[in-house]
This record gives C-alpha cells, structure tokens and sequence, in this order.
C-alpha cells in the first residue's frame, strides 16, 4: 500500500508539473492571440448589437472606445478591447455612450458634391471659414465633417446648423419616403427644435442616458425610444431593465451592471471551453516533445526505490507537508543503483522543451524524461502502452495546475497519515472566533 502510494505521488507530481508548463504556454498564447479580449469583445457585441459583431457605427463600437474602457487597455493598444472590463465601468461606459454617434446627422451629408456646394454658398464670414477648414482637413470626407464639426466647441455647432439648414425638411420627406428607420427621431427632433437649426442639431448629437437622468424620467423615455428606432435589439433590452427597474434611475444602473455579469459568467463558460481544448492540444504536443508517458513513468517509480523516495521527497516540499521520510528511504542515503539514470541522461535537450524549473525537477528526481534509450521503450509491445501513457499525461496536464497541487496536498498528507494536531493557541484562537 506504501509503494502504492508513492507511486501515485510521483505521477500526480508529474502531472502538475507538466500543468505548470502547459499553464504557461496557454497563457502566453492567450496574450499573442489576444483569446480573452476576442472572446470579451463578442459577449459585449452580443449584449448590445443584434449582428454581434463590431461595427463602425454600432453599440458595440461607441461603448468600446468610451475612455473608461480605453483607460483599461495598455498605452500601445488603446484600439484593442482590454482582458477584463467589470460591470461598474461597463454601465457607466454604456450610460455615458452617443450609440452610434453622429449616426442620425450623416444623414444630411450624404452626398459629397451636395455638401461642397452648401460649403461655398454660405456668405463670407465665421461659419463659411468653419466650414472650409473643417473641409479641407477632413480630405472632403462628409463623414468626418460632421465629427469634426461637432467637436468643435468654438464655431462647430453653429457652422453645422447652417449647412443644414436649408435641406431639413425635404431631406426629412427623403428619408421617410425611404423607409430609413432614422427618419423617426430626426422628424421628431426637428418638431420639437424648429425653426431654431441649432437646437435641432443638438438634439441629434444624442446625449447618453446619463445626461438625460438629469432631465428625469420622460427624457429617459426619449432617449431610449431613440435608440430602439436605430438599434430596436438594445433597445429592447434597455426598455425591459428600466421596466424592471421601475423607472428608477439608480436600480436601472444597478440592472444593467447585473445584466452584464449574467453574459460575462456566460463569455467565461465560452472561454473555459476554449482554452480547455487548446490546453488539450498544447499538452499533448508539450509531452510528445518531452516524451513523457505515465507508463514509464509509472514504471520506473515502481520498480526504483531511490526514485520514489525523491519524488516523494519533492511531492512533500511543494505541498507543504511536515511528513519526514522514512530514513530507510532518503535519498541522501540510499545509493543510486546502476541502472537508474543519470539526470543528465534523462533531460530533454533544449532544442527539444520549453525551459521551466518544474521539468528540470522531474530531471533531477530520475524520472524517465526524454528522448534517450531508458525513456524509449523501443519498437516492440511496449510502444503502444507507452503512447497511451503520452496521451494520459497530456489529458491530465490540461486540467490546470492548482487541480493536480490539490491532488498532491491531499495525497502527501494520507500518506503521512494525516495531518499533525493543531497547538493549544491555535485552539483557543479559534473557540475565540466562535
């Protein structure tokens, strides 16, 4: 029972040591593939876009670049969604969003040649030199005009209304005739703004939500109106939280912080899948390059006493364990017998592994490591059983290296016979805390 026991520590010490490497190498594919933020970016896609995807111009794409949310990437890749966003900043990155801003007032800039005209005819003056300066650094783009001009906090706005100005209406019968579901809120922004351009175009910069909480409820009713025009799926979504939140503003932050929980522990399941079969994947080609086989392994911590006793010896040490070793089995003492190899026999090469500490311990123990003579069963019966044992080890490596550790903490202390009594202040310091 004794060896037994032994040699299941010495593999559960193989397995989480090949964990460790396995671990690492995932880790390091995860930040070249950029996985989590891939997987993050399409749960976030899938809470407020129907197509869930991002898209210039959608939900998805003005959350994303809100900088609450680019303050969480690093400084060289402010364009990338960060690893991690939490349900905090995410509301307050959503409430605080323009969805698909400047969406409803491109709608007047359409037509590259219309607008040029527009620009030449106002008389000369503030707005005309607006115009002409935000036109010719946006390289006559109308899209990036109207950004340009909304950004400008000088002369934008004004300079905007009266480009405007003389298509509103017809350009309203344009797109209702269309079907264009912006034709909706631009008609029911202009009712309420005309005949002052200027307040219409404000009214289609599209304040968030956060600002029109400050104008209470009916302004909330608007807003979200508007969005279920342009983007009905969010919408939808928005109007059943603030439903749930019966109007109330606070609880209606405190529902879409909840809701974005409840996806991300599904985008985490996603994840888990994914990374679990690629942890697969990676293992079984880190172990084949290793050449490590639970049934050699096995067999040699069978039929070696010395190997046992210091695969045990390093079991104890990394699970923390006050066990002592038998002194009939320290490997201070007992000899190495001839035909157990050398560590440097059984080490892998470098041009064949990935340099970690945990391989070079299994190297130092004994274990059959490599590709050499004593890890190789050879071309016979043996090679079959041999394979198995690679794809055992490369199962186990992808459960992770904290469910193996575990494994080797429970495994050391039944061998050592559980573990030693608690002292006296410990006890009393406990009945204390009950």
């Amino acid at each position: 029972m004794q060896v037994l026991l032994e040699v299941a520590i010495g593999l559960v010490l193989t397995f989480a040591v090949v964990a460790v490497v396995v671990s690492s190498a995932m880790e390091l594919i995860a930040a070249i593939t950029r996985l989590r933020s891939r997987v993050l970016e399409q749960g976030v896609a899938r809470l407020l876009d129907n197509e869930g995807k991002r898209t210039p111009g959608s939900a998805t794409e003005a959350v994303v670049n809100h900088p609450l949310i680019r303050a969480l990437s690093s400084a060289r890749a402010q364009h990338r969604l960060p690893s991690y966003i939490d349900a905090v900043t995410f509301a307050s990155a959503l409430l605080g969003s323009a969805i698909a801003p400047q969406a409803l007032l491109v709608k007047f800039a359409e037509d590259r040649d219309q607008v040029e005209g527009r620009i030449t005819a106002p008389p000369e003056g503030r707005s005309r030199a607006t115009l002409e300066a935000a036109w010719a650094a946006c390289q006559r783009d109308p899209t990036k005009l109207i950004a340009a001009l909304l950004g400008d906090d000088d002369n934008g706005k004004a300079a905007l209304a009266e480009l405007i100005s003389p298509s509103i209406e017809a350009r309203i019968n344009e797109l209702t005739e269309a079907g264009d579901p912006a034709a909706v809120p631009i008609s029911r922004a202009w009712e309420t703004a005309k005949p002052d351009t200027e307040r219409f175009v404000g009214l289609l910069e599209r304040p968030d939500l956060m600002t029109r909480a400050r104008g209470g409820v009916n302004d909330i009713n608007d807003a979200l109106a508007e969005i279920s025009q342009l983007n009905s799926y969010l919408g939808q979504s928005l109007n059943a939280l603030w439903q749930r939140a019966g109007e109330d503003f606070t609880k209606f932050r405190h529902e879409i912080e909840d809701w974005f929980d409840r996806e991300m522990a599904r985008v985490s399941g996603w994840y888990s899948r994914w990374s679990q079969w690629i942890m697969v994947i990676v293992a079984l080609v880190i172990v084949s390059a290793l050449n490590i086989s639970a049934v050699t392994v096995g067999r040699a911590l069978w039929l070696d006493p010395t190997t046992r006793a210091k695969a045990v010896a390093v079991a104890q040490q990394q699970a923390g364990s006050t066990a002592s070793t038998p002194p009939s089995q320290t490997p201070q003492t007992s000899p190495t017998p001839q035909t157990t190899p050398t560590p440097a026999a059984t080490c892998p090469s470098s041009a064949t592994t990935t340099p970690s500490v945990g391989v070079d311990t299994l190297c130092e123990i004994g274990l059959p490591i490599g590709w050499n003579s004593t890890a190789w069963p050879g071309l016979d019966w043996y090679l079959l059983l041999h394979i198995l044992g690679i794809i055992a080890v490369a199962i186990a490596g992808s459960f992770g290296a904290p469910f193996w550790f575990d494994a080797l903490n429970r495994i050391v202390n039944l061998r050592a016979a559980g573990r030693p009594p608690t002292t006296a202040a410990d006890q009393r310091a406990k009945q204390a805390q009950t």
